[in-house]
């Protein structure tokens, strides 16, 4: 779903959102702009409350599904370059070699099903490899961020910091 900002809370994005009772999906069909209420509890959300107020005008097609083409397993990634928490460009081949572990986050996200819950996750594998010399050489952790506007250091190295408070040598 697109949906607009939710004022000091959530920029305009597209995501999923959980809907509980199917049956305010029903009568909806892709385009239908909807209005509902965001319920959050401590370990989730779901949308209540679900109306349809309109649909989408002329000339804005639905957003195309799934055209990009996946890479066969085993196959090498396109080699791209991303800024690190220094502000320094860092290729993905810099990680060649070693067991490099991708999740890509919004660090912004108020949900708790998604981005912080995901955070933790990582944390958790963090702690593991931490805990075992021979993963500890060969295992790098990559947090990539959609927000880049709030992500440039240094305020990345601050939110980094709130997940993940210690940064072994050998973890990224």
């Amino acid at each position: 779903m697109k949906h607009d900002e939710i004022k000091d809370f959530m920029e305009s994005m597209t995501m999923w959102f959980t809907v509980r009772d199917p049956k305010l999906l029903e009568s909806l069909t892709p385009g239908d702009l909807i209005s509902a209420t965001l319920v959050l509890t401590a370990e989730d959300h779901y949308l209540t409350g679900i109306r349809k107020t309109g649909r989408r005008g002329p000339g804005k097609p639905p957003p195309a599904a799934g055209t990009g083409r996946l890479a066969a397993v085993g196959a090498p990634v396109p080699d791209i370059t991303f800024t690190d928490e220094a502000g320094r460009p860092r290729p993905l081949s810099s990680y060649r070699g070693t067991y490099a572990l991708l999740t890509f986050i919004y660090l912004r996200c108020p949900l708790p099903d998604y981005c912080p819950r995901m955070n933790a996750h990582f944390a958790a594998v963090q702690r593991g490899v931490l805990a075992d010399a021979a993963l500890r050489q060969h295992v790098r952790l990559l947090s990539i961020s959609f927000d880049p506007d709030s992500t440039h250091p240094p305020g990345s190295v601050r939110r980094r910091r709130r997940w993940a408070p210690t940064r072994p040598s050998g973890i990224s």
